[in-house]
């Protein structure tokens, strides 16, 4: 069997900003023998592997004075994805709305502060939203017929994008989504 690779780290969920949901969360978690830790505002500053308690990552000993982050995060540490699966179906059975903004600790994001986790998972849900924006506007138009130069040029950058090696940026993903309607109208 292939073990997952955890870094180092020791098996434990980080939970920023859950609010209400707090003990209840905990709770599933201590149910499941899963270690806890509830993160505060002076702490998403340090990096992912320093709250993590992985070797080598050192306090970051200061914060910088802006509004924390509004958005509920889940970090998960040394958690396998067998584990990660029953996590959220005990959350979702005791009837907790499991945080949009969740993470397991890679080797990239260990570096990371908190505030950059929660940014980069938001960069990622925007463009995964445009992905399957414009993979729906795709499916809509019928290239049947005699279509014009415009609708076919767009619908090519389309695909190009939904079906490419490269993962594309979101500025790419609305430049289609934008070429695509206006070829439409």
């Amino acid at each position: 069997m292939k073990r997952k690779k955890t870094f180092g780290q020791k098996k434990q969920v980080l939970l920023y900003h859950v609010g209400a949901q707090e003990e209840a969360l905990l709770g599933v978690l201590h149910s499941l023998s899963i270690p806890a830790r509830v993160l505060n505002s002076t702490e998403l500053d340090e990096t992912i592997g320093y709250l993590c308690g992985i070797y080598g990552f050192p306090p970051a000993g200061s914060s910088r004075q802006e509004e924390p982050p509004a958005e509920a995060l889940l970090i998960f540490s040394g958690i396998s994805r067998t584990e990660l699966d029953k996590i959220l179906s005990a959350a979702r059975q005791a009837g907790l709305a499991v945080p949009a903004l969740k993470a397991m600790v890679t080797q990239t994001n260990r570096n990371w502060t908190v505030r950059q986790l929660i940014d980069e998972i938001q960069k990622e849900h925007q463009l995964m939203h445009a992905l399957a924006a414009l993979k729906r506007l795709r499916q809509s138009v019928s290239l049947e017929g005699e279509p014009d130069d415009a609708l076919l040029r767009a619908a090519a950058h389309a695909d190009v994008l939904l079906n490419g090696m490269k993962q594309p940026t979101l500025a790419d993903v609305q430049q289609a989504e934008r070429e695509l309607n206006e070829a439409l109208k």
